[in-house]
């Protein structure tokens, strides 16, 4: 399992959206920001939602997982400030919270997302076989496509191990 961070920022209005000289950033869907922490951003664009997404993958990210809620959303608004090249304050004063979950440390899961190690690319491919055909294996780990650690693999992989109970 590979380690994450991820959360996501409500606020009060959508900040960025007014940031002259740059109108498209009303329309603002990713934002990849290398040298910040966390570097990648989403919005739910086309939706005109007031949330903004901070993600981070690997050992990085577990500096931030650590931290609690609205410390993180501290340490977000303090990125985001930098990246808009506004005021920390004006940010901070937008935010109405700050919602994540700790993967890593949840004992159910312990971990975020799977990815193929070295020497395992036939791994998937022998999890999606059923034992005695009683027991069957789903979820995005075990997703042939080459789509590890998404929620489309996780429900692909879903159908196929009700096709295979279903023709058992």
């Amino acid at each position: 399992m590979g380690s994450v961070c991820r959360f996501t920022l409500l606020f009060r209005k959508r900040f960025w959206a007014d940031r002259a000289p740059q109108p498209d950033l009303n329309e603002l869907s990713f934002l990849f920001a290398y040298d910040q922490m966390p570097p990648v951003w989403w919005t739910p664009h086309p939706e005109p939602g007031n949330a903004i997404t901070g993600w981070i993958g690997g050992p990085r990210s577990t500096a931030l997982a650590s931290l609690e809620p609205r410390a993180l959303g501290r340490l977000a608004c303090a990125t985001l400030a930098r990246i808009f090249h506004i005021d920390t304050h004006q940010v901070q004063e937008q935010l109405l919270g700050c919602y994540t979950h700790n993967w890593q440390n949840d004992p159910n899961i312990l971990g975020a997302y799977s990815y193929v190690a070295a020497g395992g690319m036939d791994a998937s491919r022998r999890m999606t076989e059923p034992l005695a055909d009683t027991l069957y294996f789903a979820g995005e780990h075990t997703d042939v496509t080459g789509h590890w650690g998404t929620v489309h693999a996780a429900i692909r992989s879903g159908l196929r191990a009700a096709r295979q109970i279903l023709n058992t």
